[in-house]
């Protein structure tokens, strides 16, 4: 089996898969993390190279399209030898209308067909319930989102996930889980259940932008760099033009 070596420009590299007509509604996301010096690739095709041209692969806003076998095999092997995975699920086609439940489910990770609601029927969640003690959720005190999918953790493989965000009492279901990161194989995966936390209308609110970057960093093995909260705030003053 093939296996890549990673080294200081991949590490700094990350790989951007979406569906293209929602790839607009990532741009701020994007050139967040191209301000904090990633090179963002966009994937072209689904393929082992393509896959890890960076360290990180980012799967978000992928709607309604489904993987093949084969491509779902690539991308957990990619997984496997070390790409760092940050899967920022649809709420609409997870799980029965993409083919997401089928790589998480090897790491133990399971989409459920409950989302996550404010009692008040508002059209956004905003949750506290974060683990502070992961080194991605660590001073992040409230993310703001679309109403996002229940995640549930089983077997011998889920049991070394580490939660990192669960609905609050005040939700409907409360305590249930809408992100969680582990280790599959080489590589890492993190799995929040809105991709709505990356688009261009709610990157900015909350801790959301902290929460999607330390997430990178996680992934791929690296330490934020000093001052990096304000490097934050200056990325997210620009906004696309419409």
């Amino acid at each position: 089996m093939r296996s890549f070596s990673v080294g200081v420009k991949k590490m700094n590299s990350v790989v951007l898969e979406a569906t293209s007509e929602y790839l607009g509604e990532l741009s701020r996301f994007r050139y967040l993390l191209e301000y904090l010096g990633f090179k963002v690739n966009i994937l072209e095709r689904i393929s082992l190279d393509e896959l890890t041209k960076g360290k990180v692969l980012i799967i978000a806003a992928k709607r309604y399209e489904k993987y093949t076998i084969d491509e779902v095999s690539l991308i957990l092997r990619a997984i496997r030898e070390g790409v760092g995975a940050l899967i920022l699920l649809d709420p609409e086609s997870s799980p029965d209308f993409d083919s997401l439940q089928s790589i998480l489910s090897e790491a133990g990770i399971f989409i459920s067909g409950h989302i996550v609601k404010e009692r008040s029927d508002e059209n956004l969640v905003r949750l506290t319930n974060i683990n502070k003690n992961h080194r991605i959720t660590i001073g992040i005190r409230e993310i703001i989102t679309g109403p996002p999918k229940v995640l549930m953790i089983a077997g011998s493989v889920g049991q070394k996930l580490s939660v990192l965000v669960r609905s609050g009492k005040e939700h409907d279901p409360p305590e249930a889980i809408v992100s969680c990161a582990g280790q599959l194989g080489n590589g890492k995966i993190v799995v929040f259940s809105s991709w709505s936390i990356a688009s261009n209308n709610l990157i900015d609110r909350g801790h959301n932008a902290l929460f999607l970057v330390s997430s990178t960093y996680w992934l791929a093995n690296l330490m934020p760099k000093e001052g990096i909260l304000d490097k934050i705030d200056e990325a997210l003053g620009w906004k696309p033009e419409m």
